[in-house]
């Protein structure tokens, strides 16, 4: 690879910054050339690389395919030294290194399965230059041992791949997502890149804050996937759904992806669509790393596989040629919809993703809302302890004291820590804030956790709304992600019954001062920002209770949304 770096020459330290970027833009698309056999660059993989090598903070939301792994890799290469590289899954971690096979500087992970000389070796490795990137998960941040030996080593870009993960993941299950301001912090603060292919806006609003970028460039590149035809497909019962993804899925020319609730609908459908011409694998946490490791290599190959997985499963796995991803019942939110059906069609060719559900209830993940439950008991515990040390305290000390897990501990921390009542040190231990009252952070604490809450469960709603709509379903997607000029896309199962050609746009209605991007206060939901406009109606998102679908006539009419 080229050794160019754009560390800073004193023969050039004078120049103008104009001069400066188009030296960096033609640097970028040089080694995109030599390196990864980029012939042209899209505009938003050059602006963000561009801004990042700049110094700048950057949050990149492309669709899955798009080419976001090769921002990360060229701002990487072209850094001033090592990057260290957030990525959730050890999965993952593999496909992306073995994606970079050995340009650009060449990779390392650290990850729980290495040995203490393993672990050593890649961090020295990191250190002498035989290694440019540093792929691992957030909870390795959070290790003394390692973030010392980064922080010795000095890390020039720190990149946060699959960004979205810090808000569907971090509240719940993997709170160390919530800790990566306070490891970026640790690190020196040096520049983040925060990547996602979906990421509305709350989601985005939780990367920035959480990652605590500042001032940051924001790239976005498009929403709609128009090669996928999207379909919702309704049945009386959990049984009569199952045989419907049975037979769709079975009908499948091609690689095909079925996601559902549990690792047992994993293997009894697995073992159904089974046969000899097109294996069909489940996929699941409960799987042996070997096995799994195996159903991701036959994925990403050539011949045509059927996986019924769990969630989680094909995130940042590089299989162009996945003609059907089929959901047997709905996730929570269109975050999470439009994360996974993006798994089909990366290489451009037509696919379909269809959704089928049942009327009878909801059952396991889907619909179910909500962000993982906090105890105001608990909240109050957590604050009355720490508030009554005059030292730092070791969390894991905390945590046997009050005999809770180390997972709900984090959560009341990354709470109180929002209301500015705690300080998490370099080093990790808790220092409560002098002079604040337990009682006023623990209602600010919980007064913040169920706003969340509220959130959380207007997001399902969109996700039911979705369902349920007439419109063009990749219309309403868009509305949702904030792009304003979605026209009917023609091929989802709602175009098709009303017979709505691709590129139709919508009837234009007279939305007065209520156009996308638009600060409004309603009097009775709050302050809020018009995220879309959808026919007749606004899409807004509200601060304290989430997003809420308002007719247009209604609100222009009686007065009570009017602009803030």
């Amino acid at each position: 690879m080229p050794e160019e770096t754009l560390t800073t020459d004193p023969a050039t330290a004078d120049q103008p910054d104009a001069v400066l970027a188009r030296e960096r833009v033609e640097l970028i698309r040089t080694v995109a050339r030599a390196a990864l056999g980029y012939e042209q660059l899209r505009d938003g993989q050059l602006e963000a690389t561009e801004a990042a090598l700049a110094g700048e903070d950057v949050l990149v939301v492309m669709p899955t395919g798009s080419g976001k792994s090769a921002i990360y890799q060229l701002a990487g290469a072209l850094a001033s030294g090592p990057v260290v590289v957030v990525s959730p899954l050890l999965a993952l971690q593999r496909d992306q290194i073995a994606a970079l096979d050995g340009r650009l500087g060449g990779a390392v992970a650290l990850n729980s399965s290495l040995s203490d000389r393993a672990h050593a070796a890649a961090l020295d490795g990191l250190a002498d230059g035989s290694h440019r990137f540093v792929f691992l998960a957030p909870e390795q941040l959070r290790n003394d041992d390692t973030r010392a030996r980064l922080v010795e080593i000095g890390i020039a870009l720190l990149v946060v791949d699959e960004a979205h993960c810090i808000a569907s993941w971090g509240h719940d299950f993997r709170p160390a997502y919530l800790q990566l301001g306070e490891s970026r912090a640790a690190l020196g603060d040096p520049p983040v890149l925060a990547l996602t292919a979906t990421a509305s806006a709350p989601v985005r609003q939780e990367i920035l804050t959480e990652l605590q970028m500042s001032d940051p460039v924001v790239v976005t590149d498009g929403i709609v996937r128009p090669e996928i035809a999207l379909e919702v497909v309704s049945r009386s019962d959990l049984d009569v759904a199952t045989e419907t993804v049975i037979e769709r899925a079975d009908a499948v020319s091609g690689t095909c992806l079925v996601y559902v609730a549990t690792r047992a609908a994993a293997e009894a459908i697995a073992e159904r669509l089974d046969r000899p011409d097109r294996r069909a694998l489940a996929y699941h946490a409960g799987l042996p790393t070997a096995v799994r490791t195996d159903i991701e290599t036959r994925f990403a190959g050539d011949d045509p596989v059927l996986v019924v997985a769990t969630t989680a499963f094909g995130m940042g796995i590089d299989a162009p040629a996945v003609r059907s991803v089929i959901h047997l019942e709905s996730p929570a939110s269109l975050d999470d919809y439009y994360q996974e059906l993006g798994r089909a069609g990366r290489d451009g060719e037509p696919a379909q993703a269809v959704l089928v559900r049942t009327l009878e209830k909801a059952s396991g993940r889907r619909m179910e809302g909500g962000t993982a439950s906090l105890d105001r008991g608990l909240l109050t515990r957590v604050a009355d302890g720490l508030a009554a040390l005059d030292t730092t305290v070791d969390p894991a000390d905390v945590a046997a004291e009050l005999s809770v897990t180390d997972t709900r501990l984090t959560m009341v921390v990354e709470h109180l820590s929002r209301a500015d009542a705690v300080d998490v040190e370099d080093d990790g231990t808790l220092r409560w804030h002098r002079g604040v009252s337990v009682e006023e952070a623990v209602e600010a604490a919980w007064t913040e956790h169920q706003r969340d809450d509220r959130l959380a469960r207007s997001q399902v709603q969109m996700m039911r709304e979705y369902l349920d709509t007439d419109s063009c379903r990749w219309r309403m997607i868009g509305a949702y992600f904030g792009d304003a000029d979605v026209a009917a896309c023609g091929r989802c199962d709602n175009c098709r019954t009303a017979g709505t050609p691709t590129g139709t746009t919508q009837e234009t209605h007279d939305v007065g001062p209520f156009v996308p991007g638009t600060g409004v206060q309603h009097e009775t939901f709050g302050r809020g920002t018009v995220e879309g406009v959808e026919g007749r109606r606004l899409l807004v998102l509200f601060d304290d209770v989430g997003y809420r679908h308002l007719a247009v006539d209604v609100v222009r009419d009686s007065g009570v949304l009017t602009v803030s």
